[in-house]
């Protein structure tokens, strides 16, 4: 970023791909002595292998220098940040998403998902609502919130990318995702199948995204 003429302060996504997960907390620690106040939005994914042989971590940033004067705005949580970041963060009119990943902690808590709008001929897709179904539906729902607090929208979505713990995985998805969004607003999609989807151990899906503000949100 130097040999740019930037900083970490000009941060605004930043992907971790970890080869073992249980090191989240310690990545957490680490990344919250460089990232105290402006905080770029975060995606933490666990691969078998990261790097050269050897890695542990691998890190892919994306920063946008001061000079463009574009105006930048860091969207909290609304409730308590799973991660050390924003939910969320604008770079004049694009939003990049954190990643998104199931939250629930209980059986109780899968049942209040909110069901995004769309979803109301989900029983004719899916009748048995599996851990798998859940995830990606309270996913998706996490993300729709985190667009429409920056003023966007799952039609406005630029490009996503999800991350999956096996392929047959993203024929649940895809059906799921094109119910919500129509043809003619689907954005570019990278799949990407991992051992650890998400930070949790249980993750089982996770989703990022980045997507456009415009007149017609």
């Amino acid at each position: 970023l130097t040999d740019h003429g930037m900083s970490l302060e000009d941060s605004i996504n930043i992907t971790v791909f970890l080869a073992d997960t249980r090191d989240v907390s310690a990545f957490h620690r680490v990344h919250s002595h460089f990232f105290n106040d402006i905080l770029p939005a975060l995606t933490i994914v666990g691969f078998d292998e990261v790097g050269h042989r050897g890695c542990l971590i691998e890190i892919e940033i994306t920063a946008v220098s001061k000079q463009t004067e574009r105006e930048k705005k860091p969207n909290g949580y609304p409730k308590i940040a799973p991660l050390k970041a924003s939910e969320s963060f604008q770079i004049g009119n694009f939003v990049f998403c954190s990643g998104m990943f199931d939250l629930s902690q209980t059986v109780e808590d899968k049942k209040r998902i909110k069901m995004p709008i769309g979803l109301d001929n989900f029983e004719e897709h899916f009748t048995e609502k599996d851990e798998l179904t859940f995830q990606i539906i309270n996913s998706i729902a996490q993300l729709s919130d985190a667009l429409i607090n920056a003023g966007s929208s799952l039609k406005n979505l630029l490009k996503i990318t999800v991350y999956l713990k096996q392929k047959e995985d993203f024929r649940v998805f895809d059906v799921i995702f094109k119910t919500l969004v129509e043809s003619k607003n689907l954005p570019a999609i990278e799949a990407i199948v991992v051992p650890n989807p998400g930070p949790r151990p249980s993750s089982l899906f996770q989703i990022e995204a980045i997507s456009l503000i415009n007149e017609n949100v």
